[in-house]
């Protein structure tokens, strides 16, 4: 950053204006030429006071000639401030209002007798006097001379910038704060951070122009080149960081896992009772080349509920077993890694063992008892070709894989770029990486959150997958809601079982009613039409013992439904299960909800999704509802997710209460942009890899803010 974007505020425009301005987290020059306004208004056109009219806008230049503070008689709690107005012939009364009069004392000290002003509002008749309520006005001396009409016209048309405020700070002393630092910006004080030859190309503004574009527009419309152009810087500083990422992972030497005939793999496609996908087999296909290589493979493997994610990554990890080396599967919870654990031993069969040509599958949880704790990591730190599937308790400093030679993470969102970083430091070489998500992501949120990996879409479900019809229940139609239950009663008669999916485990005292597992639960066990029902709960905080045991009687027919949260969203595979009610389905997220239905419908017969909300209609949430019961197809809802949610929410940001780290780029509406800055950063570091012909990108580089620093490290 240059020495002039660095300087604290206060050298610039003064102490009080840097007091207030720190309020808004605004300490450098840098932070106020990057405050960009949200909005624009213009006056309208210039109202003669002689021609004024009861309830019209109206648009006057006039002098002040009086100013006074008082009470509202009618509610003490009231200041008001009245400023009179004069064009020399007609007087209009101007009224501000505000809880205290400390809050009226900046339009006090802007509005001094004697101040020409340009101020706009609806003109209101009271007590014989015009009157304007709150109107925007513009002092003239902040805008130059104004003289004659014709400036004053002008002046009108001028948009005001109206900034992102709080903290009590005004637009408009953020407005006089910028005034000398745009006047005196020079091409020594700040570097370009978009190569010239891109510029050129896409016809953008100068940084300097647009700065000067986006904060004082000379029309309506005159920011947008320049908004664009921000919005480009944006995406290509992230593209670059990511693709400076993905290059020195790519340098680091990997165990090559070449193909073996007759090993693991071949065993493993040979005992299949169907044939793969063509999805599967290009995927198959594409990791196989990528193992096969020294250089560490990146890979995002997504597709939707029910694609065959888990075989495709059973394949790859078989390539690995097959070259003698190691291989783990994180799973972010134990009810997942054990699903994993049972469904890649029943697909190995007698090879899932180390006797007799196979390979040794081992499970380390945070639940598992100290022998075999003692056991699993004896054999994991002698090398020996295995595959270990686990959850978090794979990232102990006591867990040691130096023959690991490709790491499957399922889930990715839920891990941080240490835990994932921890797999690869005990190894001497770099191990492959597969990173899944059983959420399909449109490819603008891929691009931005993902980018230093590559992907690998499943974009095909088997044709042996039936479907599931889903409907919206209504909670305020009580027979509704009985016919609910009733038709989970006949689908277990049928040989089916259920799911009851609910947002809580107990009910909380001072929160929002919701349902909960335990209060479902006990309705249930009372309700007539489910008499005779066995009925289980399972939830986060039950130990892996009750967990597994809970999810075994489910699995064999010993319980016919089971109310949870969302602790089977993922992973459980239970063909008998045919039916899930989802309560209060409004309080879950779109893809979370594809997720849950994506546990039914899993064997030979159709399954039936039921959510019951409270949701008004017309509402966001009613919406997603309604997109929810519209299709199966994962990737739709991925895209209709996306329009549905804020900036924050895509990027993560909103759960831990911090803005987004974008200002300008949206990763719903620029798919173009950041298409474009990711071939363009490729390019770039291609060309020039230590980016030294381009010294304002190598410093917004320097420069990435915490909140961009997170999420493109979750990637």
């Amino acid at each position: 950053m240059s020495d002039f974007l660095a300087q604290d505020l206060e050298r610039v425009c003064g102490a009080r204006a840097a007091t207030a301005l720190a309020k808004l987290g605004l300490v450098s020059v840098k932070d106020l030429l990057f405050h960009f306004p949200r909005r624009y208004e213009t006056f309208a056109e210039l109202t003669p006071m002689t021609d004024l009219s009861e309830g019209e806008e109206a648009s006057l230049v006039a002098e002040v000639v009086d100013q006074r503070v008082s009470q509202s008689h009618r509610n003490r709690r009231l200041w008001i401030l009245t400023v009179t107005l004069t064009d020399g012939v007609t007087e209009v009364s101007a009224t501000f209002f505000a809880r205290s009069s400390g809050m009226l004392r900046g339009h006090q000290e802007r509005l001094s007798v004697g101040t020409r002003v340009l101020c706009s509002g609806k003109i209101a008749r009271y007590r014989d006097r015009w009157q304007l309520s709150h109107p925007a006005y513009q002092v003239l001396e902040d805008r130059g001379e104004v003289g004659t009409a014709e400036q004053a016209r002008e002046l009108a048309a001028t948009p005001t910038p109206i900034y992102p405020r709080g903290q009590g700070v005004a637009t408009w002393t953020i407005e006089a704060a910028l005034r000398p630092i745009l006047d005196t910006l020079s091409p020594a004080d700040i570097d370009e951070t978009i190569p010239d030859d891109i510029r050129a190309r896409d016809g953008m503004p100068g940084i300097i122009e647009a700065l000067n574009a986006i904060h004082r527009p000379a029309r309506i419309g005159d920011d947008r080149p320049a908004r664009r152009r921000f919005a480009y810087e944006e995406a290509l500083v992230l593209q670059v960081a990511l693709a400076r990422a993905r290059l020195a992972a790519e340098a680091i030497p990997a165990t090559r896992c070449p193909p073996r005939e007759g090993g693991i793999h071949d065993a493993i496609l040979a005992a299949l009772p169907f044939d793969l996908t063509d999805a599967q087999v290009r995927a198959g296909r594409e990791l196989d080349r990528r193992l096969d290589s020294e250089r560490a493979m990146n890979v995002l493997l997504q597709g939707d509920v029910g694609a065959g994610k888990t075989l495709v990554a059973l394949l790859a990890i078989a390539r690995a077993l097959d070259a003698g080396a190691q291989a783990a599967l994180l799973a972010p919870t134990e009810v997942l890694a054990y699903q994993h654990f049972r469904t890649i031993t029943h697909m190995l069969g007698p090879l899932a063992t180390s006797a007799s040509g196979g390979v040794a599958i081992e499970l380390l949880t945070g639940s598992s008892r100290t022998p075999h704790r003692r056991q699993v990591l004896a054999t994991l730190a002698s090398g020996t070709p295995a595959l270990v599937v686990g959850t978090h308790a794979l990232l102990s400093d006591n867990v040691q894989l130096p023959g690991l030679a490709l790491a499957v993470i399922d889930e990715q969102h839920r891990f941080g770029v240490n835990q994932r970083d921890r797999l690869r430091s005990d190894t001497p070489a770099h191990p492959h990486m597969l990173v899944m998500t059983a959420t399909p992501i449109p490819r603008t949120v891929a691009m931005t959150v993902f980018g230093d990996l590559d992907t690998v879409v499943l974009d095909q479900v088997p044709a042996r997958r039936v479907g599931v019809d889903t409907f919206l229940v209504s909670t305020a139609r009580r027979a509704w809601v009985e016919r609910a239950w009733q038709r989970a009663r006949e689908e277990i008669a049928a040989g089916g079982r259920v799911f009851v999916v609910c947002p809580r485990i107990d009910e909380a005292e001072g929160e929002k009613a919701r349902a909960s597992v335990e209060s479902v639960a006990r309705t249930l066990r009372a309700t007539p039409a489910l008499a005779g029902v066995a009925i289980g709960e399972l939830h986060g905080r039950m130990n892996s013992a009750d967990k597994d045991r809970i999810m075994g009687d489910f699995a064999a027919g010993r319980l016919d439904l089971i109310v949870s949260t969302t602790v089977i969203e993922v992973g459980v595979d239970v063909p008998e299960a045919t039916m899930m009610i989802v309560c209060d389905a409004e309080s879950f997220g779109l893809s979370q909800l594809h997720q849950l239905r994506g546990r039914i419908g899993r064997g030979s017969k159709a399954g039936v999704c039921l959510a019951l909300t409270s949701a008004a209609p017309n509402t966001t949430a009613m919406r997603r509802l309604e997109a929810f019961a519209s299709t199966t197809d994962g990737f739709l809802l991925a895209q209709e997710d996306l329009e549905l949610r804020s900036e924050g929410d895509i990027l993560g940001d909103t759960q831990s209460g911090r803005r987004s780290g974008l200002r300008l780029l949206s990763v719903r509406r620029d798919a173009d942009l950041i298409s474009r800055a990711r071939d363009d950063a490729r390019a770039l570091l291609e060309a020039d890899p230590t980016l030294e012909s381009v010294p304002g990108l190598v410093a917004a580089l320097d420069d990435v803010d915490p909140s961009k620093r997170a999420y493109l490290e979750r990637s």
